[in-house]
């Protein structure tokens, strides 16, 4: 009597349900611009059309709030021109090494552009906005500026430097990046009429800002103790433990948080006017000129960064079954619990998970059974 083949190859061959943003990376990877693949003309016809956008918008958003400062207009064109002076440096000094550092520093210098520019003294809501973002921004520089130092380049910059206009694209892009990002604050900095106490609005706003950035300071230290135990460049494995364990990308969830509960902030409180407002059409532009502030910062972050860590992720380790594994058991970006105290300890590797990964390294090369689709 013939044999009955199990089934249990089959499912183990079976399509593993992703999440949305996990299918939206995926997705980006498969469309990545690149500049073997795409003409020059069109990474030149995408910069003229970035700032085409960013100029005429700011205009528009500008009328649209009053502002007689034009804080919109001054971030457009200070935030797109501190990267051209970027995209300038790098060709003289053949490298993109440093465009990390000059993008967050030229972010820092377009905070305090916009705060100079305030129409009447701060309140108290800009003024504690303005602290939130500048201890952010300076921890970034901080971290970036010793990270590149130390590793002497960054691979998300390095294929950069060698194709002039995918060059001016990527630097133009980063503009783009400062000047959406900043959204929520460029409203609240034109806002003339932010004359009320903090409500519990902007405390439930700043509390997530908080949060945020603990997960995202302490998600940095973490991967900092983890590479430490290694030379520079010859660490082939990846971190999963602490926050890592808890999402792929807890770094970015941090981030998305914190700028999240900045928007919430510039909002105005419980008696702003975006919220009690009779012109609904004016309120509602301008709470949707305030969102795209966290929006932009997730649909930035997922095709960019992130896109290009799982891409290089899958490229090193695809083959593994305990990287497919642990693709499988955390989500990529967003979990769906709060983390435990044990995983926001800062701490190295676990001599358990030294040993688990190298067992994988040496053994599991060659063990492709299961498949991530």
């Amino acid at each position: 009597m013939p044999r009955t083949k199990t089934p249990q190859k089959r499912r183990s061959k079976q399509s593993i349900k992703l999440s949305f943003i996990d299918r939206l990376q995926l997705d980006a990877q498969k469309n990545e611009l690149q500049p073997t693949s795409t003409a020059a003309s069109t990474f030149l016809y995408l910069v003229l059309f970035q700032t085409f956008i960013a100029y005429f918008s700011s205009i528009y958003i500008d009328k649209h709030l009053k502002s007689q400062q034009k804080i919109f207009l001054n971030a457009a064109v200070t935030g797109l021109t501190i990267h051209w002076i970027g995209f300038a440096i790098s060709i003289l000094i053949n490298s993109c090494k440093y465009f990390d550092i000059i993008e967050d520093l030229g972010l820092l210098f377009m905070f305090v552009h916009a705060y100079s520019h305030v129409w009447h003294a701060p309140t108290e809501r800009q003024l504690y906005v303005f602290g939130c973002v500048m201890l952010w921004g300076v921890r970034l520089v901080a971290f970036v500026g010793y990270r590149v130092m130390k590793r002497g380049s960054d691979f998300r910059f390095d294929q950069l430097i060698k194709t002039p206009s995918y060059n001016l694209f990527a630097w133009t892009s980063g503009g783009s990046w400062c000047w959406l990002n900043g959204f929520c604050l460029w409203t609240l900095f034109s806002n003339t009429q932010d004359e009320t106490e903090l409500t519990s609005l902007d405390y439930f706003g700043l509390f997530v800002f908080i949060l945020g950035l603990l997960i995202e300071t302490i998600a940095d230290l973490q991967k900092y103790a983890f590479n430490a135990q290694h030379k520079s460049g010859t660490n082939n494995k990846w971190i999963e433990i602490g926050l890592w364990s808890w999402s792929r990308h807890p770094n970015y969830v941090g981030e998305i948080m914190l700028w999240t509960g900045i928007s919430i902030v510039c909002i105005g409180g419980n008696n702003s006017v975006l919220l009690n407002n009779d012109n609904n059409g004016i309120q509602v532009i301008t709470l949707g000129i305030i969102s795209i502030t966290p929006i932009f910062s997730c649909f930035f972050l997922v095709f960019t960064s992130l896109m290009l860590l799982e891409k290089r992720g899958d490229k090193k380790w695809g083959k593994l079954s305990a990287w497919k594994q642990y693709k499988r058991t955390t989500p990529v970006l967003f979990p769906a619990r709060l983390p435990t105290m044990r995983e926001v300890q800062i701490k190295g590797s676990s001599t358990a998970t030294k040993r688990r990964q190298q067992h994988v390294s040496f053994i599991d090369l060659t063990n492709d059974d299961d498949t991530l689709q």
